[in-house]
């Protein structure tokens, strides 16, 4: 068989065990533990932990996964439902962010993850593709100094109503969704968008300076 093969083999393998992982974050949390139950639950030998870097790889899946599903959705919306604009925008956040609800519960370590050098590069990753997949969404195409300020925007507010979740009691997160539509509600203008980042992160700075804590605490121990 050629590499290309075997490789493309490797890789639905991985994500195969990844998805199945899923099922004892819970448990276990983000970690190679939570992999290792998922490479039992697919019959596949100890060996197979060498496809993994740690226990990131299962966070980094989880939001690759998510963007997809997001783009999808928001596809599916502007064909059948001919929903557009910033109606669409809001729309495809608030789906993406209801795909980490049911696992509130161990998302602050996600984001503590996200947090450590070594896995910041590939949380950045995700969350900027996650942004860009949102706006190409909606049709903007913009190859300007725009399209960096929008996708960064985006970004930092999507980031933001994450961790507003965190400390969110309200039923299925209501709160949380209406902070995406609050901070994107009158997003039609540059303006709007530095006014929305800005108040985003005024909302937020109380419970993200808890998150730091434990992220400066996961560093000192990977340390």
């Amino acid at each position: 068989e050629s590499n290309e093969i075997l490789v493309q083999r490797e890789i639905e393998m991985r994500n195969r065990i990844l998805h199945e992982s899923l099922n004892f974050v819970h448990e276990k949390g983000w970690t190679m533990e939570a992999i290792h139950a998922g490479i039992k639950k697919c019959n596949q030998p100890d060996t197979a932990e060498g496809l993994f870097y740690n226990g990131y790889d299962l966070v980094d899946y989880f939001m690759r996964d998510s963007n997809t599903k997001m783009t999808n959705y928001m596809n599916e919306l502007a064909k059948k439902d001919h929903i557009e604009g910033t109606r669409l925008l809001i729309e495809g956040l608030k789906y993406r962010l209801n795909l980490v609800i049911p696992y509130a519960d161990v998302w602050e370590q996600a984001l503590a993850q996200k947090g450590l050098p070594l896995n910041a590069k590939r949380a950045w990753k995700s969350l900027l593709d996650l942004a860009n997949q949102a706006w190409l969404s909606i049709g903007d195409t913009s190859t300007d100094m725009k399209w960096y300020t929008k996708r960064i925007s985006i970004a930092t507010i999507y980031r933001s109503a994450e961790i507003y979740m965190l400390q969110d009691k309200s039923p299925n997160k209501i709160e949380s969704m209406n902070f995406i539509e609050r901070h994107l509600g009158d997003f039609e203008t540059m303006g709007t968008v530095r006014s929305s980042v800005s108040q985003s992160l005024s909302d937020t700075a109380q419970v993200a300076s808890g998150l730091f804590t434990v992220v400066r605490t996961m560093t000192t121990r990977h340390k």
